[in-house]
Parts: C-alpha cells; structure tokens; sequence
C-alpha cells in the first residue's frame, strides 16, 4: 500500500514540467533581423524579466518557437522583431515602436503596454498560441 502511494506520488511529480508550449508567430512581414521573445510567468516580472526567453532568426510569414518541460503554470508573452540587431525595441520620440511587436491573446491597436493579466494564458499539456506580429 505504502509503495503505491508512493508511485501515485512519483507520477505527479514526473508530469509536473513536462508541458510543452507552440508559439506560432503570425504575420512577419520581413525576413530582418531576429524575434527577441519573452516568455513571463510572474506578473510583476512582465516584459521586464523573463522565466525563458530565446532570439530567433526572423522569418517572412509564419514560424514557430517551442519551449519544452514548463511547469504547468499561467505564462504571458511579449515579442519584438529587432529588425536592426541592436536587442532594443526603436521607438520614436513619442514611445511608439518603430519595429514589429505581439504580445500573446492582444488583438488590434494598442495604446500603451499591455498588463501580465490581459496577456496571460494557461499551459497544459501540449498547448498552442499564435501572437500575430504589428
């Protein structure tokens, strides 16, 4: 009885991290320079410090970044095409960004920086989110 609890409790433990999230990148309308991708999941560390971040080489049109073995958690994401390879977001003199920009579940226009609570979302398992670039 005793090792079958402690199977049961083996097995909880093993499928903790073991989530896998599929960022498909939407929109990416020049080949420029690289996505710099911020993946939070504290809301006091949004777009500021990142649990993982990656670069990746851009691509026109769609591609995809996967991170693997994250925690079943709530996760938000900021990401800038650094089309100049300087790893800052350009913005003009009044702080509106010179290069494409997403954050995951924000749709449209913006007006200022999106909260951890608007762009949160939850992974489990095998989850996907597409962040369509502006």
């Amino acid at each position: 009885m005793i090792y079958m609890l402690l199977l049961i409790a083996l097995q909880g433990l093993q499928s903790q991290g073991e989530a896998k999230l599929i960022i498909v990148f939407d929109e990416i309308e020049s080949p420029q320079g690289n996505l710099l991708i911020c993946l939070c999941n504290k809301q006091d560390a949004f777009t500021e410090t990142c649990f993982r971040s990656e670069k990746i080489k851009a691509r026109e049109g769609q591609q995809q970044l996967v991170f693997e073995d994250l925690p079943e958690d709530n996760y938000a994401i900021s990401v800038f095409q650094d089309e100049n390879e300087n790893d800052e977001l350009d913005t003009n003199i009044f702080g509106i960004p010179k290069e494409p920009y997403g954050f995951s579940k924000i749709k449209g226009m913006i007006t200022r920086r999106p909260t951890f609570e608007k762009c949160k979302f939850k992974v489990q398992g095998d989850t996907e989110i597409t962040l369509r670039m502006r």
